[in-house]
Formats: structure tokens, C-alpha cells, sequence
């Protein structure tokens, strides 16, 4: 088929299903060609410079909707032959929100695209999933998600742009890092084998028979050493064993972790032909709405700053990085309306050292009596995941009724936060569904709903899924936002390189540093305002070379 068959396709449907074919498997390699699919036609696109050109034009385009089997992977392919699709919409994505029925909350299965070698499979495809579309659409009108796919299919775009910029890298300075790490957990496991003396035996070349990953092994060798029974061997149990040997197994699992969690694993992904990582993500990561990554994985980078000075712009570049402020307790201070948080928010206060104070009834602040505030904290965050006494007591340090004393007191002295996680719970089990500000909806499993533990076994997912959802639900929206603005602003000189939870990381010129940051902050905002009518957003942004945490 030609061009012009092509051409008289676009122009006549406002809905085409598209599916790109290359003799490549690698994302960095643009696709040859694009097989077109409508309800009432089909067409072939060779990638040629006449069909490039012409296949831009159209997805540029507001008013024309494009469907993809799994659209972020071919989103990316496509940007490397120049072509930006403005309003993507995706199979997968439509079918993981027409089947959100995920039980306690685990992820939901991650959808994986299928690479077509040759326009015979992509055509194929492409008409299967337009003919899909009017059905599915239907399963997810009927489970009330045409808002959030609208959002999960637009975000898409800047999720695909975000994969194919790549987060940029110094390796050689993150080598030394890890380098560093390796000699610290070789000094730690020295020390720690010193004080364990007589009690580790050793073979017949003196090398000690001790596997510091074994739990059990190590439990009995630090009962034998320090005389004192275990119950385990957990970072809080060895913390307060307050004894050298205790002290050196810490120093060995922080460095042994860093070393195997980040080093040649992790530096493996660095792409050779642009220095960068290009990580795969998974919007739809978590049953909350919350993203994914892997290969490598970007949410969980080492807290560390030596660590984020390696992820730096090139030169003559930035990273403007900016995230949500108390994004969470914001939600539910909206959700619940406590006149305390509200104003708190309000006027710019400290919201852990207000509740301390409100709560004890003593003045606080992060220099005085700061051990009221970490109490505060730890409730405050604790109610984000539905935190129970025993959990609040180990994070605390303190007895378990001493736990379940702090949280009684702290929900006697804000009744409309009590209040307000209460509803969730009775609306969730009513409703058989836990639901976000936006609208996206977590089903629980009827069984598990008629169940005599229904209230135990989801009410932690009902108080947690409407506050992280919404969380989720506003960093997308901001997303969305940012990529298009930069988009319009910067003709694609400045764009997304990570997100991780609350987070954008944006890259641009670094003459355009504190231009890009204001947008960037007036974006998120706006996405705030968006969702939440009562809280005012906060969002703090830093410019510099590297990413600033």
C-alpha cells in the first residue's frame, strides 16, 4: 500500500490504531515503517523521508487519537524517527483499568509489547486492537475510569520521552563511589571477624566459614560473641545491642548493599552510545497508580547525595529537580478538612511541629524538645500506610501500649483525621472499591469483601489508596503538564529524565535553568489545584548540575 493510501486514511478517521515494525529490537533504532489500522481501512507506512514527514503532521495534531498495543515502548521508537504523538491511547492501558480488581493492592501484571520484524504482523495487530476498542472502552467507562485512562494515555507521551532522553550518568565518579563502599565492607567484615575471634571456624586454608548473609548464622555467631539470645538480627535488634561486633555488621550490610544494589548491575545500563540510562517504566506500577522502573530500577536510588552528584547534567546543561512538599499530608488534610493542618498548610508552618505542640501541649520546633516532633512524624507518615500501634512502637523505639497510647492520643486531639480514614473504610467496604480524588478506583475481591476480617484485611489498603493514589494521580498530571509546556517553550531542548514518586527531574540549558525551574514549579501547581480546592500546593524546586535531593 502507499503513501497515498496512507494519507487518505489519516485524513478521513479521527481514531487510527498505529503499530510500528523494525528489523531492530533496539529502542534507540527508529522504526522502518508504520502499519495503520481504522474500522474501515487499513493502510502501510514506510518511514521514509516522505513518510515520516507526513505521519508527523497528522500526530501532531490535537484532534486525531492514535492506538497502540502497549504504547510507551512504540511511542519511543517512533520519536526516533522524529514523530511525537500528541494524544496516544493504549490497549494495555485500557485493559489493566477495565480490570482493576486487584485484591489487597498487589501490582498489577505489567503488560509487555510485542516487536514486530515485518508490516505483515504490525498490520495484523493493528486491526485486532481497533476492533477491541469500542468494547474495551465500554468495560472501562462501566468501571467509572474515563478520567484516569484519559490522564494514564496522555502521560504516556511524557513517559516515552522521558525513556528515550535518558538519564545522564558520571560513571567514572560513581565507579569511585562504589569502589569506596567495597573497601568499607572489606574493613567492616575484617573488624567484625577480628571480635568474633575463636567462635567462626575456618577451613583448611584459614579462610572463615561464615556466610554474612545467612540470618541463622549470624544470629548464633552474635549470641556466642556477646553472650545475650537474639530474637533476631534486624537493623533496630542490632542497634540497640550496643556492642562493636552489632556496629561492624551494620557498617558491612550498608556497604555490601550499596556495592551489589549499585555497582556493576546497575552501571551495566548505561548506554554505551549516549552515556545515559534509559530505564523502562511501568506507569501503572502499583494498583495505587504509582510508577514503576527497572533495568534499572530509578525509584530506588541511594538516598546518599555522594550519589546524586554523580547523576549530573552534561556540560553547558542543568537538572531542575522539584517535588510535592508534604504531597501526602496535604490529601489528607484535604480529605479530612482538620482545622489544625488546614491552617498549618495555610501559613506555611512546620506540620510536624504544629501537631507536636497541639498534641503534647508544649512548645516545638525542630531545636526544641525535637523528640516530641519525631513522635509527631512518625504518626503523621505512619497514616499515609496505615500504620498500626506495634509498627509505630518499633519505629519509635518504645513499648507496644505505649504506641497504641501515642495514637489514641493523637487521633483524640485531630478527630476529623480519625474521622475522615474511618470513611474511607466504610466507603471502601460499601462501595467494594477504594478511590482517589480523580477517580481511580482500586476493587476489592468479593470474597475477601464477604469475609468475617473484611474491615482487617482491607482497611489498611481503604485508608492508604486514596491518599497515595492521589498522590500518584497529581505527579502524572504534572507530568503531562511539564512535558508539553517544555515541549511548546523549548522545541524539546529541556524535558523529563526521571520521576520517582512525588518528584519531576527535568534537564534543560543551563542558560534557561531558572526559566525552566518557574515553569516547571507553575506546572505542578497547577496540577495540585487541580485535584486539591482547599490545600494551597507547595512545591520546592533546586537548579544546579546535578540532581539536587
Amino acid at each position: 500500500m502507499t503513501t497515498s493510501s496512507a494519507a487518505e486514511l489519516l485524513a478521513r478517521r479521527s481514531l487510527v490504531a498505529l503499530c510500528p515494525w523494525a528489523p531492530s529490537g533496539d529502542l534507540l533504532d527508529a522504526p522502518a515503517g508504520v502499519a495503520l489500522a481504522a474500522l474501515d481501512g487499513q493502510a502501510q507506512l514506510v518511514l521514509d523521508d516522505a513518510g515520516r514527514a507526513l505521519l508527523a503532521a497528522w500526530t501532531k495534531r490535537a484532534d486525531r487519537v492514535f492506538l497502540f498495543d502497549e504504547a510507551r515502548p512504540a511511542l519511543r521508537r517512533l520519536l526516533r524517527a522524529g514523530v511525537d504523538v500528541a494524544r496516544p491511547a493504549c490497549r494495555a492501558t485500557l485493559e489493566q483499568l477495565a480490570d482493576v480488581g486487584v485484591g489487597h493492592g498487589e501490582a498489577p501484571q505489567i503488560f509487555h509489547q510485542p516487536l514486530f520484524h515485518e508490516p505483515i504482523g504490525a498490520l495484523e495487530r493493528a486491526h485486532k486492537i481497533v476492533h477491541k476498542l469500542e468494547g474495551l472502552l465500554a468495560k472501562v467507562d462501566e468501571r467509572g475510569q474515563k478520567k484516569v485512562a484519559r490522564l494514564e494515555c496522555l502521560v504516556l507521551r511524557a513517559f516515552a520521552a522521558l525513556e528515550d532522553r535518558g538519564l545522564p550518568v558520571d560513571v567514572d565518579a560513581w565507579k569511585k563511589l562504589i569502589d569506596e563502599e567495597q573497601q568499607k565492607a572489606r574493613v567492616a567484615k575484617e573488624e567484625l571477624l577480628a571480635l568474633a575471634g575463636p567462635h567462626v571456624q575456618r577451613d583448611l586454608f584459614g579462610v572463615p566459614e561464615l556466610n554474612l548473609d545467612a540470618e541463622a548464622e549470624v544470629k548464633q555467631l552474635l549470641e556466642r560473641v556477646t553472650g545475650r539470645r537474639l530474637d533476631d538480627v534486624t537493623r533496630s535488634t542490632l542497634g540497640a545491642l550496643d556492642h562493636p561486633i552489632a556496629r561492624a555488621l551494620l557498617l558491612w550490610r550498608e556497604s555490601n548493599k550499596l556495592v551489589s544494589t549499585y555497582g556493576d548491575a546497575f552501571l551495566s545500563h548505561v548506554d554505551r552510545r549516549t552515556g545515559r540510562i534509559h530505564a523502562t517504566f511501568v506507569p501503572l506500577g502499583a494498583s495505587t497508580g504509582r510508577v514503576a522502573s527497572r533495568d534499572p530500577n530509578l525509584q530506588n536510588l541511594p538516598s546518599d547525595a555522594r550519589f546524586h552528584r554523580c547523576l549530573k547534567a552534561p556540560p553547558g546543561r542543568a537538572l531542575v529537580t522539584a517535588d510535592y512538599a508534604t504531597c501526602e499530608l496535604r490529601i489528607v488534610a484535604e480529605l479530612s478538612k482538620d482545622p489544625v493542618f488546614l491552617r498549618a498548610f495555610e501559613e506555611g508552618q512546620d506540620l510536624h511541629s504544629t501537631v507536636a505542640a497541639t498534641m503534647f501541649k508544649a512548645e516545638v520546633s525542630k531545636t526544641k524538645n525535637p523528640e516530641l516532633r519525631q513522635r509527631a512524624k512518625a504518626i503523621n507518615f505512619g497514616l499515609v500506610y496505615g500504620m498500626g500501634a506495634a509498627a509505630l512502637a518499633a519505629q519509635l523505639g518504645v513499648p507496644v501500649d505505649e504506641g497504641e497510647r501515642l495514637l489514641q492520643q493523637y487521633f483524640r486531639t485531630f478527630p476529623r483525621v480519625r474521622d475522615a480514614l474511618e470513611r474511607s473504610v466504610e466507603t471502601a467496604l460499601a462501595k467494594g472499591y477504594a478511590e482517589t480524588v480523580l477517580g481511580r478506583r482500586l476493587f476489592f475481591d468479593p470474597e475477601t469483601l464477604k469475609g468475617p476480617n473484611a474491615r482487617g484485611e482491607l482497611g489498611r489498603v481503604a485508608k492508604n489508596m486514596p491518599i497515595q493514589g492521589t498522590s500518584a494521580d497529581m505527579t502524572k498530571l504534572a507530568m503531562v503538564r511539564v512535558h508539553e509546556r517544555l515541549l511548546d517553550e523549548t522545541k524539546g531542548a529541556a524535558g523529563l529524565v526521571n520521576t520517582i514518586h512525588d518528584e519531576l527531574v527535568v534537564e534543560c540549558d543551563e542558560v534557561d535553568g531558572e526559566r525552566v525551574a518557574k515553569a516547571v514549579k507553575k506546572e505542578m501547581e497547577e496540577a495540585h489545584r487541580a485535584l486539591l480546592q482547599t490545600v494551597p500546593p507547595e512545591v520546592e524546586v533546586n537548579v544546579g548540575p546535578h540532581w539536587m535531593h
